[in-house]
């Protein structure tokens, strides 16, 4: 669905997480929880309520559930986010710096989350720094310097272009593949 043409049909499809969670701090997170079904048209009482309860339990938030959002650190705000985003059941996720304030539990926890959206069929698009973590959970890469896109493929296409046949890290192929773009830009007298 195009954004301009049709954007309530194309958002209904999209779940956005953004690397600063921000919430209404003065709804707990069941209440906003109940808010974004509402965003979505999801009906008061349908089964998004037993996947919100799953889900609360699982991030370790049902506790915490009717405490305001003002309360919540980072982290908490994250998962409250994700959890809004999965009520919906969205096709596409977009996502930037979806680990960004999770402790490693919360963070793991995620990944294997977003493992089971994409073996559901949902793509999961996200914008990542922290470049193990895009080696270990994605299967395909784009690497972007400066606003370009240098390269995109699988680990194996990317170690591949790079002629190198052995295993070589991410973040090793990433300056490797950075340097060999601002060569070729100085080259051309780009730089």
């Amino acid at each position: 669905f195009d954004l301009a043409a049709a954007p309530l049909e194309a958002k209904r499809r999209l779940a956005y997480l953004p690397d600063r969670p921000h919430l209404y701090e003065l709804l707990s997170a069941r209440e906003y929880l109940e808010f974004a079904a509402g965003l979505w048209g999801l009906p008061r009482d349908g089964a998004w309520r037993e996947t919100a309860e799953v889900e609360l339990r699982r991030f370790g938030l049902w506790d915490v559930r009717d405490d305001l959002l003002e309360s919540y650190s980072h982290g908490m705000r994250q998962k409250t986010l994700f959890i809004a985003g999965l009520v919906h059941a969205p096709e596409v996720w977009v996502m930037d710096e979806p680990m960004s304030g999770l402790d490693p539990r919360a963070a793991r926890m995620m990944r294997d989350r977003l493992r089971e959206e994409t073996a559901r069929g949902a793509a999961v698009l996200f914008s990542t720094h922290t470049l193990d973590i895009a080696e270990r959970m994605c299967d395909r890469i784009a690497i972007i310097d400066r606003g370009r896109k240098i390269a995109e493929g699988t680990m194996k296409e990317l170690r591949q272009a790079r002629g190198d046949a052995g295993e070589a890290r991410l973040e090793e192929l990433f300056f490797r593949l950075t340097e060999a773009a601002d060569e070729s830009e100085a080259a051309r007298g780009l730089d």
